[in-house]
């Protein structure tokens, strides 16, 4: 049944794309979508689809091809936000699963009112009884458990404080990644002529931190919350206004750009309609916008406009170098919304927030950005990263795939009481993708029992390789963000099943599920191979 459906989609999707063309050749966008969704390659596939969103957000075809993509590489959040536009006078043929899909997604996020009326909308269309999608959806719809009851559990992200050469008796902040060195804002203790100061120090693996050269000489004046551009061509960073009494006023945003010989040329501050007079702007992002296809900056500032506090906003930077007008996120809340962090990769963007409804204090969100423009509903990253104290300064780093954020709760007890605890470490963060593995025969639909399994990490070309014989038809095997993985299913007396898996897009700990079809070497039909 389910290769059937698959072949379905496939043929018909090439028809629908190929429709309204009329006559003319599909374009290589077209063409490599189509072909990486027909090889099960649905990271490749989401890309393709994307590209064909950024040129027209509101193509059927491609909102269906990147919605199914993203529901098979897990990335649930954005699959909901490309099949929620489709228009309902739209889901017929391939397109007429829209809603069952939609309310299994919205099951899997936990959101069960909204998991209900996809439901209903789909059976309330189709009204067939006998039809098996209706049976199933009508079998799927009672046993929704809400967000809040579904925790990612402490199994997923290994935390760890790092090391004394950066953790110190001071506050240690916005710490980030670039190659392998780790650059952060920590304090100078205060002498006979200045008081303490924040400055931005850097550290190479075990080694002792450094303070930059490029740290200002004057005491009453702070440094902090660093950032590079993607080329690391650029360094942002903000400046910070002291009293005489030491007490930190308004604060600015200032770059400097890279000279040809490596060193940093002369600082200069961001124009004034982004460091508007009298209000405070601070935390730079960088990245690029895909949807917009230009680098943009985020910060953060109590500028009028905003939905709250602290806010979020985010300008284009231009070819010219010039930046654009600001404008507020849709992430905002009436509370503190603060220390964005936009990793390009996977057009996500970090950032915390005192709102109601988290685990206490400060906690750490993520929202993705699609191809069409909408952001994700942002989502907790869960107790296995926040606590009840406060997390902040979230950052992802490539190469390793681990996340680096500040906390001030007390090692090792991030389940503890709250209480007054002001200094801040730099903890980091290992996140593990948990493979959820279901193996049936493909003649009955039965359980198949006995299958061994084969993990081959292929992101990186390594012959890494986990193998399990089960004894059930059910095992869970461990993944790593920002990787390929090939899937391999045997058993004595059936055909193997090859699956490639990708969590490129994935850089959170999350839940993949994967069911497979056994098709036996006597007898039996073609149905639900894959």
């Amino acid at each position: 049944m389910k290769l059937l459906f698959k072949l379905i989609i496939n043929c018909l999707w090439l028809a629908a794309m190929a429709a309204p063309l009329h006559g003319q050749t599909l374009t290589k966008e077209e063409k490599d979508a189509l072909e990486a969704f027909n090889k099960m390659e649905y990271a490749a596939a989401l890309s393709c689809a994307e590209t064909l969103l950024a040129t027209d957000g509101k193509r059927v075809d491609a909102l269906f091809i990147g919605g199914e993509s993203a529901r098979n590489i897990g990335s649930l959040e954005l699959a909901e936000t490309y099949l929620q536009r489709i228009p309902d006078n739209a889901k017929k043929g391939i397109y007429a699963v829209t809603d069952l899909h939609l309310a299994q997604i919205r099951k899997a996020l936990g959101k069960c009112d909204l998991a209900m009326e996809s439901y209903l909308k789909y059976i309330a269309f189709f009204s067939q009884p006998d039809d098996l999608f209706i049976q199933q959806a009508s079998k799927e719809m009672d046993d929704c458990v809400p967000l809040k009851e579904k925790p990612i559990t402490a199994s997923h992200v290994d935390v760890q404080p790092l090391g004394a050469n950066i953790n110190t008796p001071n506050s240690e902040l916005a710490a980030f990644r670039y190659a392998d060195r780790i650059y952060f804002t920590s304090s100078v203790p205060a002498s006979k002529n200045s008081s303490s100061a924040t400055r931005i120090f850097s550290a190479l693996q075990d080694q002792a931190a450094q303070l930059l050269p490029e740290n200002p000489k004057e005491s009453d004046t702070d440094i902090a919350n660093s950032t590079l551009t993607l080329q690391a061509d650029r360094m942002y960073y903000t400046l910070c206004e002291k009293d005489k009494n030491g007490v930190k006023g308004r604060c600015e945003i200032w770059y400097r750009d890279r000279n040809y010989d490596g060193s940093w040329a002369f600082q200069k501050k961001v124009p004034r309609h982004i460091n508007l007079p009298n209000y405070t702007t601070t935390q730079p992002s960088v990245g690029f916008d895909r949807a917009m296809k230009k680098e943009v900056l985020f910060f953060v500032s109590d500028r009028p406009g905003g939905k709250g506090k602290m806010d979020i906003w985010c300008c284009t930077i231009e070819r010219d170098g010039t930046f654009g007008e600001p404008f507020n996120l849709p992430c905002n809340t009436p509370d503190d919304d603060v220390t964005p962090y936009f990793y390009t990769m996977t057009q996500t963007l970090f950032f915390s927030s005192d709102t109601p409804g988290g685990n206490g204090g400060f906690d750490i969100y993520r929202t993705e950005k699609a191809a069409t423009g909408d952001w994700t509903a942002p989502q907790n990253m869960g107790t296995a990263v926040n606590s009840p104290f406060d997390e902040l300064f979230f950052t992802f780093h490539t190469g390793s795939h681990q996340g680096y954020f500040s906390s001030n709760r007390p090692h090792g007890t991030a389940t503890a009481k709250p209480k007054h605890t002001p200094d801040f470490d730099v903890y980091k963060a290992r996140f593990f993708i948990d493979l959820g593995i279901s193996i049936f025969n493909t003649a009955d639909s039965t359980a198949l029992p006995g299958c061994t399994l084969e993990l081959l990490d292929m992101g990186t070309g390594k012959t890494d390789t986990t193998c399990v014989k089960l004894k059930d038809n059910h095992a869970t095997l461990f993944m790593d963000p920002g990787k390929t993985y090939k899937l391999i299913v045997s058993q004595e007396g059936y055909f193997p099943v090859f699956k490639e898996i990708s969590t490129v897009r994935i850089n959170y700990a999350a839940v993949v599920e994967e069911k497979v079809w056994m098709k036996g070497m006597k007898g039996g039909t073609d149905e639900g191979n894959r």
